[in-house]
Protein backbone atom coordinates (compact mmCIF):
# COMPACT_ATOMS: atom_id res chain seq x y z
CA UNK A 1 0.00 0.00 0.00
CA UNK A 2 2.88 2.38 0.81
CA UNK A 3 4.39 1.75 -2.57
CA UNK A 4 1.14 2.57 -4.33
CA UNK A 5 0.78 5.83 -2.37
CA UNK A 6 4.38 6.80 -3.12
CA UNK A 7 3.84 6.04 -6.79
CA UNK A 8 0.66 8.15 -6.89
CA UNK A 9 2.38 11.08 -5.15
CA UNK A 10 5.32 10.88 -7.53
CA UNK A 11 2.99 10.89 -10.54
CA UNK A 12 1.15 13.95 -9.18
CA UNK A 13 4.41 15.85 -8.83
CA UNK A 14 5.56 14.91 -12.31
CA UNK A 15 2.20 15.72 -13.92
CA UNK A 16 1.46 18.92 -11.98
CA UNK A 17 -0.27 21.71 -13.90
CA UNK A 18 2.50 24.16 -12.99
CA UNK A 19 5.01 21.92 -14.79
CA UNK A 20 2.76 21.77 -17.85
CA UNK A 21 2.73 25.56 -18.19
CA UNK A 22 6.50 25.95 -18.22
CA UNK A 23 7.97 26.73 -21.59
CA UNK A 24 10.77 24.53 -22.88
CA UNK A 25 14.19 26.22 -22.76
CA UNK A 26 15.09 28.17 -25.86
CA UNK A 27 18.24 26.77 -27.46
CA UNK A 28 21.13 29.24 -27.60
CA UNK A 29 22.18 30.20 -31.09
CA UNK A 30 25.84 29.64 -31.87
CA UNK A 31 27.69 32.61 -33.34
CA UNK A 32 28.21 32.43 -37.08
CA UNK A 33 31.60 32.96 -38.74
CA UNK A 34 32.51 36.38 -40.06
CA UNK A 35 32.60 36.81 -43.85
CA UNK A 36 35.78 35.80 -45.66
CA UNK A 37 36.64 39.42 -46.54
CA UNK A 38 36.46 40.63 -42.89
CA UNK A 39 39.80 42.01 -41.64
CA UNK A 40 40.50 41.10 -37.98
CA UNK A 41 43.15 43.72 -37.12
CA UNK A 42 45.03 41.11 -35.04
CA UNK A 43 47.39 38.34 -36.05
CA UNK A 44 49.56 35.84 -34.21
CA UNK A 45 52.29 33.58 -35.45
CA UNK A 46 55.98 32.78 -35.70
CA UNK A 47 58.34 35.30 -37.28
CA UNK A 48 60.11 33.67 -40.22
CA UNK A 49 61.92 36.73 -41.54
CA UNK A 50 62.85 40.23 -40.39
CA UNK A 51 63.86 43.04 -42.73
CA UNK A 52 64.53 46.77 -42.43
CA UNK A 53 60.94 47.68 -43.36
CA UNK A 54 58.94 44.85 -41.81
CA UNK A 55 58.73 41.17 -41.03
CA UNK A 56 57.11 38.00 -42.34
CA UNK A 57 54.93 35.96 -39.97
CA UNK A 58 53.71 32.40 -40.46
CA UNK A 59 50.29 31.96 -38.83
CA UNK A 60 50.51 29.69 -35.77
CA UNK A 61 48.83 29.62 -32.41
CA UNK A 62 45.18 29.99 -31.59
CA UNK A 63 43.54 33.33 -32.33
CA UNK A 64 39.78 33.43 -31.90
CA UNK A 65 37.79 36.65 -31.69
CA UNK A 66 34.14 37.20 -30.83
CA UNK A 67 32.75 40.01 -33.00
CA UNK A 68 29.71 41.87 -31.69
CA UNK A 69 27.94 44.04 -34.25
CA UNK A 70 24.47 44.83 -35.56
CA UNK A 71 22.48 43.55 -38.49
CA UNK A 72 21.19 46.11 -41.01
CA UNK A 73 17.84 46.15 -39.20
CA UNK A 74 19.58 47.11 -35.92
CA UNK A 75 19.33 43.80 -34.04
CA UNK A 76 22.56 42.70 -32.35
CA UNK A 77 24.43 39.62 -33.51
CA UNK A 78 27.50 37.65 -32.51
CA UNK A 79 29.99 36.36 -35.04
CA UNK A 80 33.40 34.82 -34.57
CA UNK A 81 36.75 34.89 -36.31
CA UNK A 82 39.18 31.98 -36.10
CA UNK A 83 42.66 32.44 -37.58
CA UNK A 84 43.41 29.94 -40.35
CA UNK A 85 46.89 28.51 -39.66
CA UNK A 86 47.03 26.64 -42.98
CA UNK A 87 47.56 29.87 -44.94
CA UNK A 88 51.02 30.95 -46.16
CA UNK A 89 53.17 33.47 -44.24
CA UNK A 90 52.16 37.12 -44.48
CA UNK A 91 54.33 40.22 -44.70
CA UNK A 92 53.69 43.16 -42.38
CA UNK A 93 55.37 46.54 -42.82
CA UNK A 94 56.39 48.76 -39.93
CA UNK A 95 54.29 51.87 -39.36
CA UNK A 96 55.94 55.27 -39.49
CA UNK A 97 53.98 56.06 -36.32
CA UNK A 98 55.58 55.68 -32.88
CA UNK A 99 57.23 52.27 -32.64
CA UNK A 100 55.87 51.43 -29.18
CA UNK A 101 52.15 52.00 -28.80
CA UNK A 102 51.26 51.06 -25.22
CA UNK A 103 52.55 49.45 -22.07
CA UNK A 104 53.27 45.74 -22.62
CA UNK A 105 54.18 46.11 -26.29
CA UNK A 106 57.68 45.56 -27.64
CA UNK A 107 59.73 47.74 -29.94
CA UNK A 108 59.76 46.26 -33.44
CA UNK A 109 63.56 46.32 -33.41
CA UNK A 110 63.48 43.65 -30.65
CA UNK A 111 61.73 41.10 -32.90
CA UNK A 112 63.89 38.19 -34.10
CA UNK A 113 63.24 35.30 -36.44
CA UNK A 114 61.70 32.42 -34.50
CA UNK A 115 59.78 34.63 -32.03
CA UNK A 116 56.11 33.86 -31.44
CA UNK A 117 54.33 37.21 -31.65
CA UNK A 118 50.87 38.70 -31.40
CA UNK A 119 50.38 41.90 -33.36
CA UNK A 120 47.75 44.50 -34.09
CA UNK A 121 47.67 45.50 -37.73
CA UNK A 122 45.75 47.42 -40.35
CA UNK A 123 45.32 47.31 -44.10
CA UNK A 124 46.24 50.42 -46.11
CA UNK A 125 46.39 50.60 -49.91
CA UNK A 126 46.78 46.84 -50.25
CA UNK A 127 49.65 46.52 -47.74
CA UNK A 128 49.43 45.26 -44.17
CA UNK A 129 51.03 47.43 -41.51
CA UNK A 130 51.97 46.41 -37.96
CA UNK A 131 50.75 48.85 -35.29
CA UNK A 132 52.08 47.08 -32.21
CA UNK A 133 53.83 43.82 -31.40
CA UNK A 134 53.96 41.61 -28.32
CA UNK A 135 56.70 39.00 -28.21
CA UNK A 136 55.18 36.05 -26.34
CA UNK A 137 57.82 33.34 -26.85
CA UNK A 138 61.49 33.30 -27.75
CA UNK A 139 62.57 29.66 -27.85
CA UNK A 140 65.99 29.06 -26.39
CA UNK A 141 66.12 32.59 -24.99
CA UNK A 142 64.17 35.02 -22.89
CA UNK A 143 61.48 37.48 -23.94
CA UNK A 144 62.89 41.03 -23.68
CA UNK A 145 61.34 43.65 -21.46
CA UNK A 146 58.40 45.47 -23.01
CA UNK A 147 57.57 49.15 -22.87
CA UNK A 148 56.71 50.16 -19.33
CA UNK A 149 58.13 46.98 -17.77
CA UNK A 150 61.03 48.88 -16.21
CA UNK A 151 58.60 50.88 -14.03
CA UNK A 152 56.86 47.78 -12.63
CA UNK A 153 57.85 45.26 -9.99
CA UNK A 154 59.47 42.15 -11.45
CA UNK A 155 56.43 39.96 -10.70
CA UNK A 156 54.08 42.32 -12.58
CA UNK A 157 56.12 42.68 -15.78
CA UNK A 158 54.73 41.26 -19.00
CA UNK A 159 58.16 39.86 -19.87
CA UNK A 160 58.22 37.97 -16.55
CA UNK A 161 54.82 36.45 -17.31
CA UNK A 162 55.82 35.37 -20.84
CA UNK A 163 59.18 33.97 -19.65
CA UNK A 164 57.47 31.98 -16.86
CA UNK A 165 54.96 30.51 -19.31
CA UNK A 166 57.74 29.68 -21.75
CA UNK A 167 59.82 28.01 -19.03
CA UNK A 168 56.84 25.92 -17.91
CA UNK A 169 56.11 24.83 -21.49
CA UNK A 170 59.74 23.88 -22.13
CA UNK A 171 59.79 21.86 -18.88
CA UNK A 172 56.57 20.10 -19.89
CA UNK A 173 58.04 19.23 -23.31
CA UNK A 174 61.19 17.86 -21.68
CA UNK A 175 59.15 15.82 -19.18
CA UNK A 176 56.92 14.44 -21.93
CA UNK A 177 60.01 13.41 -23.91
CA UNK A 178 61.48 11.58 -20.88
CA UNK A 179 58.18 9.81 -20.21
CA UNK A 180 57.86 8.70 -23.84
CA UNK A 181 61.46 7.45 -23.89
CA UNK A 182 60.84 5.47 -20.69
CA UNK A 183 57.65 3.97 -22.08
CA UNK A 184 59.57 2.77 -25.13
CA UNK A 185 61.98 0.70 -23.02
Amino acid sequence: MRRICALLLASLVLCSPSGARQKPPVPQQQPTPVPADWYPGRFCGTVVGVGPNGFVIKPTGWLKMLVLDHKPDGTPRERFYLQDNSKPPREFKFCAAPRVVQCGDHDVTAVQAGDFVSITCHLFKGAEFCNSVQIQRRWGGTVPMAAGDDTLEAKNRSSTRWNNEQRNEERAYALAGRVLRNLGR
